[in-house]
């Protein structure tokens, strides 16, 4: 029966959709600080971790052991293989240690470098590394026999 006062109105929305829209905008807003938060930090440090240049130093212990020539240079090593690439490891300007094969695909290993230096002690290198934080790395790596070294400016 059609009541003379009342007609259904159905341009409106349920109880149901409003409480599902009020749960999603408040889920957003909830999110919102953090998401700002995210961006906006810069998470750059200026330390090096520990694993870091454990990583780094047994990266150039394996590329030490597996070539012929070794070419001490101020803030770089050339290691020179043969019949396969030459790999050089350097420190930029940017504070960014990278290695390069032949010259070519520069692989990161390590921001925030302030000093890289190595020197050649009898059957040893020595090399040193200090972080734009501070922090100073020791590592000496052994050098085969076979191994040729030699120190360049």
């Amino acid at each position: 029966m059609k009541s003379a006062y009342w007609q259904p109105n159905n341009n409106g929305h349920t109880l149901i959709e409003l409480l599902l829209v009020l749960t999603l905008s408040i889920l957003l807003l909830s999110l919102l600080p953090n998401f700002i938060i995210a961006v906006s930090k810069n998470y750059e440090t200026q330390t090096l971790t520990l694993q870091q240049v454990t990583m780094f130093f047994n990266q150039v212990a394996q590329d030490v052991k597996s070539s012929t020539n070794v070419e001490i240079g101020e803030q770089s090593i050339l290691l020179k293989r043969s019949g396969r690439k030459d790999i050089e490891i350097k420190l930029l300007e940017t504070g960014q240690i990278r290695r390069t094969s032949d010259g070519e695909g520069n692989v990161l290993f390590l921001e925030n470098v302030q000093a890289f230096k190595c020197l050649k002690n009898n059957l040893a290198m020595s090399c040193t590394l200090s972080s734009k934080g501070g922090e100073q790395f020791k590592r000496s790596i052994f050098i085969h026999y076979a191994i040729k070294v030699t120190t360049f400016e």
